[in-house]
This record gives structure tokens, sequence and C-alpha cells, in this order.
């Protein structure tokens, strides 16, 4: 049995031998977080966390694989950061200590742990989630930004277990982040860079929709994608045209060309996958910008794109698909 519990003055015995295990047992800790015993988190800071109902056990069992402080406010160092929103200082939640059990690392805890974080912040009426970690605690910034955070700014920060230093800040991107499950293997993930370089370079990808009856309909299909959005263009009429009219919620997939490297039987391979709404373009102007968008993507040099631009636009739509989470991930096919 898996439960979420605030930690009890009972358990202070069995808290600080948990941090001492993650301590002592996390690879490159001295790199990642540089926590130390006594040091960070301190005895009075675990009381401190425990008093004031905020530090959190991740129980399997009974036995603690986790744990973190999530208080229901922010302090005055996180004053200086650009966020989203001004917030007051007790609207928000921060979490902070956040450790999972050494033999339970990359099993999927501590992003159970985040989102669980996320959703009772939420509950508790907290208008913002934040968090900061160490500019050099990269496994960390990469789980957090597959979970929806979004990194909102760096200081240079002293910590008495880390001493000057760059600390980077990250804000929860909000309602739409939690529709999307973050991905489980992250160390796989690739950086938003990449994923838009793997789908402006592509040349066809998978367009899936809510078809007749309720089955998925997935279709490949050309496109083109900038700024956030992809186009494609279909006929007037037909299955894909109703699916999206009945639901605009779509998912679409993009496989880049697999890599065999020198010595490898198997393949390397990234592929993107990207949520959103579809729209039907209604406005002329814009569809006719999409549709020479198109053309100009697949259209061989040379080639007259205003002739055929004049027999075959009056018969196309043009759909708006507008990205609302998009992930990327690199896997060795062995």
């Amino acid at each position: 049995m898996i439960t979420l519990e605030k930690a009890t003055r009972e358990e202070l015995d069995s808290v600080i031998a948990f941090y001492d295990d993650v301590i002592d047992n996390t690879p490159q800790m001295e790199l990642y977080a540089r926590w130390s015993k006594g040091a960070h988190p301190t005895i009075e800071g675990l009381k401190s966390y425990i008093d004031e109902g905020s530090l959190y056990l991740y129980k399997e069992d009974g036995a603690i694989v986790g744990a973190m402080a999530l208080p229901m406010h922010q302090g005055e160092d996180y004053h200086p950061v650009a966020w989203s929103n001004e917030v007051p200082d007790n609207q928000v939640a921060t979490f902070h200590i956040l450790g999972v059990k050494p033999d339970r690392q990359r099993s999927g805890v501590g992003a159970a742990m985040v989102r669980k974080g996320v959703a009772l912040a939420l509950a508790n009426g907290m208008k913002a989630v934040r968090l900061d970690t160490l500019a050099s605690n990269k496994p960390a910034q990469r789980l957090y930004e597959s979970l929806g955070f979004e990194f909102r700014g760096k200081q240079y920060l002293y910590a008495e277990n880390t001493a000057w230093t760059d600390f980077f800040f990250y804000e929860y991107g909000g309602s739409a982040a939690a529709a999307f499950r973050p991905m489980r293997r992250f160390k796989q993930a690739l950086p938003e860079q990449e994923c838009q370089e793997i789908l402006a370079k592509a040349y066809r990808g998978t367009l899936s929709v809510i078809g007749d009856g309720g089955y998925p309909y997935a279709l490949p299909i050309n496109f083109c994608y900038a700024d956030g959005h992809i186009w494609f263009h279909c006929a007037l009429e037909g299955h894909k045209i109703d699916a999206i009219k009945a639901c605009d919620k779509a998912c679409f997939t993009v496989i880049d060309e697999p890599v065999k490297e020198q010595g490898e039987w198997w393949y390397h391979v990234r592929s993107v996958v990207c949520f959103g709404r579809v729209r039907v373009v209604s406005d002329q102007t814009e569809r006719i910008t999409r549709l020479r968008q198109l053309g100009a993507k697949y259209f061989p040099d040379g080639y007259d794109i205003d002739t055929d631009m004049a027999k075959n636009a009056p018969r196309a739509a043009v759909l708006d698909f507008k990205i609302e989470h998009m992930s990327g991930k690199r896997v060795r096919e062995k």
C-alpha cells in the first residue's frame, strides 16, 4: 500500500535515518545536492517542518521510501525571481529537501511524490507551486521540467551546505501540465529545443483523434511546424474533420530517422509526442498562408505554387494543432 502522510515527532528518528541513508548512498551527492549529515537538512529544520505540518513521508507498506517538505509559503529569497504572476507569500507552495531512498531511485518514486505534492498544493488553494535546485543538479532539473515545471531564473546565493553558488528557480506551469503524465524514463527525455528541431525537419507524422464510436483514429499525414503550432491540410469533409468537430483533443507523433552507430546492430531512435487541441482554420488569409507554408516545405524548387494553389486551395481545409504538451525521447532499440 502506498501513502503520503505528514510526518510526526514520533517519527523523527526514522526521518533522520532516512536522510542519512540518502546522503550516504546517493551517487554524486556532492555534485547534485551537496547535502551532508547534520548540516543539510538539519535536525532543527526537520523538527520545524514537522511541527508546521509540512514534512511529508511517501511510504510503501509502512516503510519510508521518500520524503519532502512542502510548506504552503515561500521565503524572501524567492522575491527577486521573475515569476509568471505576483502571488502573496502565503499563497505559494514550495518544495524542499525532496529525497528518495537510494534503492528506489530512478523507479518513479520522485515523480510520483512531486505529482502528489502539486495536487496537494492546488487542493489547499495555493496560487503557485515553486522550487529551487542547484544549477549543477541536472537530473532534478530534467525531472521537474518533465513534470510541468518551467525555469524562471537564476540567483547566486549562499547556503551553509553549498557556500556561494548558483540556484535555479522553477514554477509549476499550471493546470494544463497536470493533464499529462510525466515521462517515466526521464533520463531519456529530449530537451524541448531538440524536440522542436525534430518537428521542424520531419516530413511525416501520425495524427491521432477520437474517431467514430469512440475508437482511436490514427493516420499518417504531412505537416509543417512553427512557434508551438502544427498545421495540416485535408479535404473539406470526411472522417478526420468530423472527429475534430466532435472532440478537438488530439495527439501527434513523429519518429526521427533511425541511426545505427559504428559497430552496433541496434538503432538509436528519437521520437516526439505532442498533445493539444485542433481547430479548423476559418480565416481565409490564414488558411492560404498555411497552405503556402505546406507547399513550400514539400514542393520541389521551381514548382509553380501559384498555379497549384489556384487549382487546389478552394478544396482544401487547414487544421491548426496548438501544442499544449510536448515530450521527446531517445531510445536504444536493443
